[in-house]
């Protein structure tokens, strides 16, 4: 090896580590001390152990027939030692990025980080009747830092700062209502079938968390349902439920 190609290989390697060791005093800072830092959890796991997305949801109210209200929680997550006294922490509105007015939803009346806790509940209420039929919202909000509790991940492009909520009093599908579900157990969706079997299974708004079995026996309530009561679809068709 020739004394250029030694020097270059010296000169990247002293480089590579010159930056290493920036990264690892950056992090100490960060996160060092008796500080505590907060952030808004990117990802929970459900029942079933997989990773699901938190920081943005989105909701419809033609999916949850009959509620008049409607609560999405959100997580946040703490960096630093247990508190042993309830802390307090800091939210605000990204106005370029909300759209939803004051009334139509609500926040917790105290934003608290319990003692003991390295996790808290964010919950947002949303209001059907301040919602225009047709309409859809959004609400961003964004952590900010408090006298008790600093962000810990201090750049809104990592979504550790922020959530999302959109919601809307629109008609639409509900996502749960796959190809599956249309061939094997409630056919073709409209409006008005979802209503239906609704109806004919009190309690019931939707198939997640639910085992095939029971989806099968809120099919087969539905078409009882449906042949008891004559019911038709709005053009005058069939209601069709393709389960036996």
């Amino acid at each position: 090896m020739n004394r250029t190609k030694f020097s270059m290989i010296i000169s990247l390697a002293a480089a590579a580590f010159a930056i290493a060791q920036s990264c690892a005093k950056q992090e100490v800072e960060v996160f060092s001390g008796s500080e505590r830092y907060v952030y808004f959890k990117r990802y929970i796991k459900d029942k079933d152990g997989k990773s699901v997305r938190v920081d943005t949801s989105m909701m419809s109210f033609s999916h949850h027939y009959g509620a008049t209200e409607f609560t999405q929680d959100y997580y946040l997550g703490l960096v630093g030692q247990v508190p042993e006294k309830d802390l307090t922490y800091e939210v605000q509105i990204v106005e370029d990025g909300t759209t939803a007015t004051p009334d139509q939803y609500s926040l917790p009346e105290k934003f608290v980080f319990r003692k003991g806790q390295l996790e808290e509940v964010f919950p947002i209420t949303v209001y059907k009747n301040k919602i225009k039929e047709g309409d859809e919202k959004v609400l961003k909000l964004r952590l900010v830092d408090s006298h008790d509790l600093k962000v810990a991940f201090n750049n809104p492009t990592d979504s550790y700062t922020d959530i999302q909520f959109r919601f809307n009093n629109k008609i639409s599908k509900p996502l749960w209502w796959d190809n599956t579900i249309t061939g094997a157990f409630f056919g073709e969706y409209s409006y008005k079938k979802y209503e239906t079997i609704i109806k004919a299974n009190p309690g019931f708004t939707t198939i997640e968390g639910l085992s095939s079995a029971e989806i099968r026996m809120v099919a087969l309530n539905a078409k009882d349902y449906i042949e008891k009561n004559g019911i038709t679809e709005d053009d005058g068709q069939e209601m069709d439920i393709p389960i036996y």
